[in-house]
């Protein structure tokens, strides 16, 4: 396979006269919808845990940290991977037509997740007892992971039926489910048990209440999304075989050809939900919970800057399964540039507002979370790093190579458990940020030079620094207007200073092109 022309020549860009490409409207319109509902979900999520945080203190706050971060690995061991491979299959088969192999997938899927997420909820709540006591010395934490166990089943099942909407494009299905209806139930009862006085326990609740509705509702759209998109196909008679040349969908393989994808995605999944949560996790086990609680909350906060990658990567990630799929390298190699040039200019503001308020934002949580400030500096540059680099875990799954991601997440998994190690117990909880940092940019980079040599394409242009140029301005605006500026106002005017000098800088380089919204991003001004 050889690599498309170079950025800096224009490749694939769209001749004058010619139509917009319809897949980067698939990508923007879906982008909008996943992004508005990143938005909505991230900030409750992240306004409950503040609540939580206040509301219980720093202490108990670890305890919640714990627990979320164990069933968030329970989670993964639940789903076997298949929530991936529906993302994959589901866009292929919709793409063909293939209604009665994808209502198969869905059944096998759905009974394998239920299955493993009853017995990582019992392995989970039957260990809760020897886990609070022996390994984190913490014998409150017993009632938490049992709470969290009973969860396992119904978030598992949930994760898996929105990855199954998302593979059908259906990102508004998506936003109701997972991103409004979830988080709004959650911080909703959080004010009330907590008002009642349930303290660590009602924050429990109000985790496990939504998941068990979320699951229930997710189901109903997803029947109800599948029903109709096949309904719609038999109306205009188009088959499956008539899209797909009469070869065979990879759902008339059968179970082999899926288990030899979600395997390597399985066991991805596992590793990458461990590498984030290992600081959580060892910091709990060395006896200091509240660092683990500082820890996460610390964590938390950057994951609002990743909103930006996850609403693209939301909708790329079947887009670039059917242009691969079909050979439409051209296509792809454009929108894969246009994509990160998206995500660089969107999400760069917020990572680097962050960094420059680190203190305020931690202080939100209350006085006993002022230590995580440094860590959340060191997230900040990671993950900044990261989003720079574009959709480069999607390109590898759903470019058929899962394995390979696989192998990156655990040499990264492998460094970040030697540094976290190491570091701990020199730094503690900025050695685990250091350690969880530099295992995020070794993974990037990774990715992005497989990318290349593999695919074939890479995702930089030129136009790219444009954004760089504008978040330099805008950063030193808002660390003069924060160092003169006091007062309790002061963090608001600081934003929005921010805000506005980024606009204005990028809005002015650009000169009022609107080219990035229906061709690829070149090297010229």
């Amino acid at each position: 396979m050889t690599a498309p022309p170079s950025p800096a020549a224009g490749p694939g860009a769209l001749p004058d006269g010619a139509p917009p490409d319809p897949h980067l409207g698939l990508v923007a319109g879906g982008a909008a919808i996943a992004l508005l509902g990143s938005v909505t979900r991230t900030s409750l999520a992240y306004l409950f845990n503040v609540f939580v945080a206040r509301a219980i203190g720093g202490s108990l706050f670890g305890l919640y940290a714990i627990g979320l971060s164990i069933a968030n690995v329970g989670d993964r061991t639940a789903l076997l991977g298949l929530d991936h491979t529906l993302l994959r299959y589901g866009a292929i088969l919709q793409g063909e037509k293939s209604w009665r192999p994808l209502r198969t997938l869905l059944r096998r899927a759905s009974c394998a997740v239920g299955l493993t997420g009853l017995i990582a909820g019992g392995t989970l709540f039957l260990a809760a007892g020897r886990l609070s006591t022996e390994v984190f010395h913490q014998p409150e934490l017993r009632i938490v992971l049992r709470l969290f166990a009973l969860s396992l089943p119904f978030s598992s099942l949930m994760a898996l039926w929105v990855f199954s909407i998302q593979s059908l494009k259906a990102m508004h299905y998506v936003a109701i489910v997972r991103d409004l209806l979830r988080p709004a139930m959650q911080i909703l009862l959080a004010g009330i048990l907590l008002a009642w006085g349930w303290g660590l326990r009602g924050a429990l609740a109000a985790y496990l209440i939504p998941v068990i509705t979320g699951s229930l509702v997710a189901l109903w759209l997803l029947n109800r999304l599948v029903s109709a998109e096949s309904g719609r196909s038999r109306t205009q008679g188009n088959t499956g075989a008539e899209k797909s040349g009469g070869r065979k969908s990879p759902g008339d393989v059968g179970l082999a050809a899926i288990a030899a994808f979600a395997l390597p995605m399985y066991l991805l999944s596992l590793v990458s939900a461990g590498m984030t949560r290992t600081g959580t996790v060892l910091l709990g086990a060395l006896g200091v919970a509240g660092q683990a609680g500082v820890y996460f909350a610390a964590f938390r906060t950057v994951s609002l800057g990743l909103l930006v990658p996850e609403g693209f990567n939301a909708i790329f990630a079947p887009v670039i399964a059917d242009l691969y799929n079909r050979g439409e390298l051209e296509q792809l190699a454009r929108l894969y540039r246009v994509v990160t040039q998206w995500q660089l200019t969107l999400s760069l503001p917020l990572f680097l507002g962050m960094a420059l308020l680190t203190p305020r934002i931690m202080s939100l949580f209350g006085p006993d979370f002022a230590v995580g400030a440094g860590s959340l500096a060191l997230f900040c540059g990671a993950f900044a790093l990261h989003s720079a680099t574009g959709s480069v875990s999607p390109m590898l799954e759903m470019t058929g190579h899962p394995t390979l991601n696989l192998a990156n997440v655990l040499l990264s998994f492998g460094v970040n458990i030697a540094l976290t190690v190491h570091l701990i117990p020199r730094y503690g909880i900025l050695g685990a940020a250091m350690a969880t940092s530099g295992a995020i940019i070794f993974l990037a980079l990774l990715r992005v030079f497989e990318v290349y040599r593999i695919v074939g394409l890479q995702p930089y242009a030129l136009s790219q620094m444009k954004p760089l140029l504008a978040g330099a301005v805008a950063g030193a605006v808002l660390y003069l207007t924060t160092r003169v500026w006091s007062g309790p106002l002061s963090l608001v005017g600081g934003v929005v200073a921010f805000a506005v000098a980024y606009g204005g800088v990028l809005l002015r380089v650009v000169r009022g092109r609107l080219a990035l919204l229906v061709r690829e991003p070149h090297g010229s001004s």
